[in-house]
C-alpha cells in the first residue's frame, strides 16, 4: 500500500517527485485501552497519513513520571519517584478502525502497560517504497502540541538511500513561557507556583504531567523540564534528557539585587535513564523572567526518530546530509532574563550499517540547544544549556564518513564584554549518549513486520523480518480462508541466535479468491512456540487491481476494473473514514466515470470487496 505525504499543502504519493519538506505520519491520542487491544482515540491528525487496517503503528507513552514525596515548595521539587511507563513503546498492527477513527482494534493485545491519563499516543509506522527507498525531500514530523506529535517513525524494507535530511529538531517537549512585571526584589524560594503570576516564569514541559496548577511555574525543575526564572530577571534552566540541563543564571546582579546567595535562576532539568525500549523527547527549557519586555521563552526539546532499514546509504551529489533530533536554542535579548534551551531528543536506528561517501558526509545528532544570552553591559539572567539526547544504533563498527554527536548545549552569556559570566551548560560528558551495537537494544520486537501481498492471479507472497532471534528453530506458516480453521502450509528454517536483521519470504500458490489470513508459528529449539500477528489480503478474481486516473484529480475520474460492478458495491470514504456520496456512470464494459467534483479537496479511499484505491482531489 502506498502512503500519502503532504508537503506544505500539496499531497503526493510516495515514489513520485516532490519538493521542500515532507511529513509522513498520522497521530492520535489514546484515551482508553480495553481488552489490551481496543483503543479509544482523540486528537486525530491524519493530515499526512491515514490509519487503515493491516498497517503498522507505534504505541508510545509520552508522560507518566511521578514525583511523590517531592512536591513541596523547595529545591527538591520535581525529582521523580518513578518513571512508571514513561517512554515505553511497541509496534502493533491495526485490525480495524471505526468510521470516525475514534476507536481502533489491534491484531494482538499490547505487551506493555500504559497509563492513558498521562498522554499515550499512537503514530502510524509507514513503509516507504516497496523495496529500497530513495528520498526526494527532507522529512520532518508534527511538533508535539501537548496531545500528539513529536515523533517521526518509518521503515524501509531494503536500503534507505538518504539524499535529504530527517529533522526532528525542536519538535519535542515545549519550552516554558517567559513572565514579566516591573521591578521586584530578587527572590530565591519560589520553587513551584501557579502560572499567571508575572513574577514567575513557566517550567519547561517534561515527562511529568502536573497534577495541579501550582506545579507549572517557579524555579524548580519538573523532572527533565528546566525551571523557570523568577524575579528579578532570573534565567530559565535548560531541559534534560540523557544528561541534565544547565541552571539559569542568577538574575539582575546590579544594585544589590541577585547573586549566588540570592539566586533567581531556574534549575536545569534532570537526566533520566533511557534505553532503546524506553525513549523520551528532550525536556523543554524554562522561561526567562523579564521586566523590560526583552526576555525570552524556553527552547523546545528535540523529538524522537524511530527508523528501520537494512542499510542507510548516502551517495550522489550533495554537500552534507543529517539525521537530527536536536534541542532548540533559546532566543537572546537585552537586559532581562533569557530562557533555557531544550534538550536533545532520542533516536532508535535499527539498521545493519551506515555508509556515506566522502563528498556527501552524514551527520547524526541529538544535541542540546544553547541557552539565551543577554546583550547588555550589566549582568542579567542568561539561560541554561540543554542536556544531550540519546542515539541507539543497532549497527556496529565504524561508519564511513559519518559523525555521531550528542553534545551538551552551552549556557548563555549573562552580559556582553570580556569575562562575562555564563549560565550552566548541559551536564555530563558530551558523546555519552551515543550507544551502538548490541548495547543499543533495538526496537522492542523480535518480529519487526509480517506482511501478505497478492503478486498475481492465485499467488500471495508473504514477507517478514526479525530484529533479533534467540534459539529460533524456524517458522510454520499457517493459513485460513475467511477466518476458518488454520492449516499449516509451509515451514522456513530460522537463524538460531542472531542480533542482526534477517529477512524471510514464502510464496503461497493456487490461492482461492476472497479473504485469506496468515500467521507465523515461531518455534524454538526446545519446542516452545509463539504466534505472530495476523496478516491478511483479499485475493481478487484476476490478480490485477483497478485503475483510477487521473490521480490526483480535480473531480472527474475514470475507473477501469476487471469485473463488472454494481453501483452499490462501490464505496467512497473520506480521510476520517466516513462514507461520502458520489455519482457514477458506466461508459462500457468494466469502465466507469466518477464525478467527485462536489467533494472537498483531500484524500479519499475508493473500495469494493476486491480492491481499494486511494484518490486525491486537488
Amino acid at each position: 500500500m502506498r502512503h500519502i505525504l503532504q508537503i506544505h499543502g500539496l499531497i503526493v504519493l510516495l515514489g513520485f517527485t516532490y519538493n521542500q519538506q515532507a511529513q509522513i505520519n498520522a497521530y492520535a491520542r489514546v484515551t482508553g485501552i480495553s481488552s489490551g487491544s481496543v483503543l479509544t482515540l482523540s486528537n486525530l491528525n491524519q493530515t499526512f497519513d491515514t490509519f487503515v487496517p493491516g498497517e503498522l503503528v507505534v504505541v508510545m507513552q509520552m508522560k507518566d513520571a511521578s514525583i511523590t514525596g517531592n512536591t513541596a515548595n523547595d529545591a527538591n521539587f520535581g525529582i521523580p519517584s518513578s518513571l512508571n511507563s514513561t517512554g515505553l513503546y511497541e509496534i502493533a498492527v491495526i485490525q480495524a478502525v471505526n468510521g470516525g477513527v475514534t476507536s481502533m482494534t489491534l491484531n494482538n493485545a499490547l505487551t506493555n502497560t500504559y497509563n492513558t491519563v498521562n498522554f499515550v499516543q499512537i503514530i502510524s509506522y509507514p513503509r516507504l517504497g516497496t523495496t529500497n527507498f530513495t528520498t526526494t525531500a527532507n522529512i520532518t514530523g508534527v511538533a508535539w502540541n501537548g496531545n500528539v506529535g513529536g515523533v517521526i517513525a518509518f521503515y524501509v524494507q531494503g536500503n534507505l538511500h538518504l539524499l535529504h535530511n530527517i529533522n526532528a529538531n525542536g519538535i519535542g517537549f515545549r519550552g516554558g513561557i517567559k513572565a514579566g512585571q516591573n521591578g521586584g526584589a530578587c527572590e530565591t524560594g519560589v520553587f513551584r507556583i501557579a502560572t499567571g503570576d508575572t513574577r514567575y516564569a513557566e517550567k519547561g514541559e517534561s515527562v511529568f504531567n502536573p497534577t495541579n496548577t501550582n506545579q507549572i511555574s517557579g524555579r524548580a525543575k519538573s523532572v527533565n523540564g528546566g525551571g523557570g526564572g523568577i524575579v528579578h530577571n532570573g534565567g530559565g534552566g535548560g531541559g534534560g534528557n540523557f544528561t541534565a540541563g544547565g541552571d539559569g543564571y542568577f538574575g539582575y546582579t546590579g544594585g544589590g539585587y541577585c547573586s549566588a546567595g540570592t539566586n533567581a535562576g531556574g534549575q536545569g532539568g534532570l537526566a533520566i535513564s533511557s534505553n532503546a525500549s524506553r525513549v523520551f523527547m528532550g525536556g523543554g527549557g524554562g522561561g526567562g523572567q523579564e521586566n523590560n519586555g526583552v526576555g525570552s521563552n524556553g527552547g523546545n526539546g528535540g523529538g524522537i526518530i524511530l527508523l528501520r532499514a537494512d542499510t542507510i546509504i548516502v551517495s550522489g551529489a550533495c554537500s552534507a546530509v543529517s539525521i537530527s533530533a536536536n534541542g532548540a536554542n533559546s532566543a537572546s535579548g537585552n537586559n532581562d532574563g533569557m530562557g533555557g534551551a531544550g534538550a536533545g531528543g532520542s533516536m532508535v536506528l535499527q539498521v545493519g550499517g551506515i555508509r556515506a561517501i566522502s563528498g556527501c558526509p552524514l551527520s547524526i545528532s541529538a544535541n542540546g540547544g544553547n541557552g539565551g544570552s543577554v546583550n547588555s553591559g550589566e549582568s542579567h539572567g542568561s539561560g541554561g544549556g540543554g542536556g544531550q539526547g540519546a542515539l541507539y544504533i543497532s549497527a556496529t563498527g565504524t561508519f564511513s564518513n559519518t559523525t555521531l554527536t550528542t553534545n551538551n548545549g552551552t549556557g548563555g552569556l549573562s552580559r556582553t564584554g570580556g569575562g562575562a559570566p555564563t549560565a550552566g551548560s548541559g551536564g555530563g560528558t558530551s558523546g555519552s549518549g551515543v550507544i551502538t551495537g548490541t548495547n543499543s537494544n533495538p526496537l522492542p520486537v523480535e518480529l519487526v513486520y509480517f506482511s501478505a501481498e497478492q503478486k498475481s492471479k492465485g499467488v500471495i507472497e508473504l514477507q517478514w523480518q526479525t530484529a533479533t532471534e534467540k534459539n529460533n528453530a524456524g517458522f510454520e506458516i499457517q493459513h485460513t480462508y475467511n477466518g476458518g480453521e488454520w492449516q499449516t502450509i509451509g515451514y522456513i528454517k530460522g537463524n538460531g541466535n542472531t542480533a542482526s536483521l534477517k529477512n524471510y519470504g514464502f510464496t503461497h500458490s493456487n490461492v482461492t479468491w476472497g479473504m485469506n489470513y496468515y500467521k507465523l508459528k515461531q518455534i524454538d529449539f526446545d519446542g516452545s512456540y509463539k504466534f505472530s500477528s495476523i496478516a491478511y489480503v483479499t485475493m481478487d478474481n484476476s490478480g490485477l487491481h483497478a485503475k483510477v486516473f487521473p490521480n490526483p484529480s480535480t473531480g472527474l475520474i475514470l475507473l477501469e476494473t476487471y469485473e463488472d460492478l454494481e453501483f452499490n458495491a462501490l464505496k467512497l470514504y473520506n480521510a476520517s473514514g466516513w462514507e461520502v456520496p458520489f455519482s457514477m456512470n458506466k461508459t462500457e464494459s468494466n469502465r466507469y466515470t466518477l464525478d467527485l467534483s462536489a467533494l472537498p479537496k483531500g484524500l479519499y479511499i475508493l473500495s469494493t470487496q476486491n480492491f481499494s484505491e486511494k484518490i486525491i482531489l486537488e
